[in-house]
């Protein structure tokens, strides 16, 4: 039988809930709320992540499994597939982005004096970008193949800790104009780019 506080609960634990609940107040994300606040759905969302949930009905699934265990690290409104899928479309992204970029900035701080292995003062980056496969009735703006929709994550890592330093979705058809103009580059920064980012986004290059 378990005994002490759950890891979950431990890394949640880790977090300025306080600055978390200054995000929702700025979006009004819990107006007129009467069940899974925005809290709890961001802690849903965090477990799905961390327990590897490819969507919403394993992740409630997931959940009902270790009902008991809920309200011990702070699910304490009923998660169903409905309620989920509610609160994913009302609540305003920006909450999200906002506490987001504030994890982010924390935690570059505790980096700050990593090593990289390379002789290099300056800030070090990855440039990468991933495809996300989407189903093509729900998102038919975004048409990549014949029977699927996609879309392209761009993303810059700063290798002092592996952590994004900044993100951009953008259609599957690539969309250099974001590495050139909208990507903040650092003075005197490194950068490090893959093969086929130099074949796809060549262009943006000479912009830096």
């Amino acid at each position: 039988m378990h005994e002490g506080k759950m890891i979950f609960s431990q890394v949640m634990a880790l977090l300025p809930w306080r600055r978390f609940q200054t995000c929702v107040d700025r979006y009004r994300g819990d107006d007129k709320v009467i069940s899974l606040h925005t809290h709890e759905l961001f802690k849903i969302m965090l477990f799905a992540q961390l327990a590897g949930r490819e969507s919403l009905s394993s992740t409630v699934l997931c959940l009902n499994v270790f009902s008991s265990y809920c309200y011990h690290i702070g699910i304490r409104s009923k998660s169903t597939k409905s309620n989920l899928a509610h609160a994913n479309n009302k609540r305003n992204w920006k909450i999200f982005y906002d506490f987001a970029q504030i994890l982010i900035k924390e935690t570059t701080k505790l980096y700050r004096n990593d090593s990289i292995k390379l002789d290099i003062n300056e800030g070090v980056y990855a440039l990468d970008s991933t495809t996300i496969d989407l189903c093509l009735t729900l998102f038919p703006w975004a048409h990549f193949r014949k029977t699927k929709s996609a879309i392209k994550m761009h993303t810059k890592i700063n290798l002092r800790g592996k952590i994004p330093a900044r993100n951009g979705v953008a259609k599957n058809n690539a969309d250099p104009y974001f590495y050139g103009e909208n990507t903040r580059c650092q003075c005197n920064g490194s950068y490090r780019l893959g093969t086929g980012m130099l074949v796809c986004h060549g262009s943006w290059l000479p912009r830096l």
